[in-house]
C-alpha cells in the first residue's frame, strides 16, 4: 500500500477505500466526488503541487480544472477510476503548463490539448492513453528545434507524433 508524504502531496480517498481514509486529506462519499477533488485541487499552492488518488471509484458531477501550472494528479493505476459522463474529459489542464495526469482509469479521458509541457498517461475504459502536449526539443545552438505537440497511439494502434520544426 502506498502512502505519499503528506508534506508535499494531498491525498484524496475514494468512498470505497476504507483502509486509506485515515491518511487522506479529503474523503469522497461516492456522490458528486468532484466537490472533494476540486477542493483538493483548489488547496494546492499557486505554484502547483501533487494530488494522490487512492484506489477506488470516484463519481464526478463536473470536470476538474484550475488555472495554475505544475499540477500532478496521480492514481493507483487502473484501481483508481474517475467517472463523469462517459463523453467529456474528467480533467482539463486548460492552457496551463506542467500538468502530469498519470495512473488512473477514466470513462471520458483527460484534456491537455491546450496545455504546454504537460503529460497524460492514463487508461480510458481500460485502454492505455499517453499524450505529451507542446514539449520542445531544442536541437540547434540557435534555439530552434523540434516542438513535439502530441504523441499518442491511434485507434489502429499506430504511434502518431504531431510536431513542427520550430522555425
Amino acid at each position: 500500500m502506498f502512502f505519499p508524504s503528506k508534506t508535499s502531496t494531498l491525498i484524496v480517498a475514494s468512498a470505497d477505500s476504507e483502509d486509506q481514509r485515515t491518511y487522506a486529506d479529503f474523503v469522497c462519499d461516492g456522490i458528486d466526488d468532484h466537490i472533494e477533488l476540486q477542493a483538493a485541487l483548489d488547496q494546492l499552492r499557486i505554484t502547483g503541487g501533487k494530488i494522490y488518488l487512492t484506489e477506488g471509484e470516484y463519481n464526478l458531477g463536473a470536470p476538474l480544472a484550475r488555472q495554475i501550472d505544475n499540477v500532478m494528479i496521480e492514481g493507483a493505476g487502473r484501481a483508481t477510476r474517475l467517472n463523469y459522463n462517459g463523453v467529456d474529459a474528467v480533467i482539463s489542464a486548460g492552457q496551463q503548463a506542467g500538468w502530469n495526469l498519470i495512473d488512473f482509469d477514466t470513462d471520458g479521458g483527460v484534456d491537455i490539448s491546450s496545455a504546454t509541457e504537460s503529460v497524460a498517461n492514463y487508461w480510458q475504459n481500460k485502454i492505455r492513453r499517453t499524450t505529451i502536449a507542446e514539449n520542445k526539443i531544442n536541437s540547434s545552438p540557435l534555439g530552434n528545434g523540434l516542438r513535439v505537440s502530441n504523441i499518442y497511439v491511434d485507434e489502429d494502434r499506430k504511434l502518431k507524433v504531431e510536431y513542427d520544426d520550430g522555425l
